[in-house]
């Protein structure tokens, strides 16, 4: 190989996240060749669903955060955390159905211990989901009740969040 090496761009590479252990990595080996560019994994989209949720966060009583069970740490988002620190929340770990009941128990003590209302499901099996209900509407209760509460369901593309939404709606439904 030649020395020095040849001058790399971001932009001609390709990664999943800026601050997964191989993008800190390609951005140290940036450093070190003198290359003065910056990684920027946020696209522009999530920028724009972050302004869309502090505008819209007024409104909103609730917030329902959708994440992997399988990946409960990488599921979640940083800047949504900051966001909704101060909004009623509940945790939902969905495909929970793929972890062992040693997994499920550590992940909900984990995120208990923490201070998180925390859910398990499987958003393909309504009945999982309609087990929440009840901490739903003891979280969602409103203030008034002349004025209903809003939820806001959130979290990474490919959580679940739209079998979610139906299987919640599925299970309303039957009660």
């Amino acid at each position: 190989a030649a020395w020095p090496p040849p001058r790399l761009s971001p932009s001609t590479l390709r990664w999943n996240s800026g601050d997964s252990p191989e993008g800190c990595r390609f951005q140290q080996l940036l450093d070190d060749l003198g290359d003065d560019s910056k990684m920027n994994w946020f696209p522009g989209h999530m920028a724009k669903a972050l302004r869309l949720l502090r505008e819209r966060l007024k409104t909103i009583q609730v917030i329902i955060e959708i994440r992997d069970a399988r990946v409960p740490l990488s599921s979640a988002n940083p800047e949504i955390e900051a966001i909704v620190k101060d909004k009623r929340r509940l945790i939902v770990f969905n495909k929970a159905d793929l972890l062992t009941p040693q997994q499920r128990t550590q992940i909900r003590a984990w995120h208990e211990n923490k201070g998180h209302q925390v859910a398990l499901t499987n958003a393909k099996d309504p009945r999982t989901v309609r087990k929440i209900i009840p901490t739903l509407q003891k979280i969602a209760k409103p203030k008034f009740k002349a004025v209903p509460s809003v939820a806001m369901v959130l979290g990474f593309p490919n959580v679940g969040k739209s079998s979610f939404i139906n299987a919640l709606k599925q299970a309303a439904a039957q009660n």
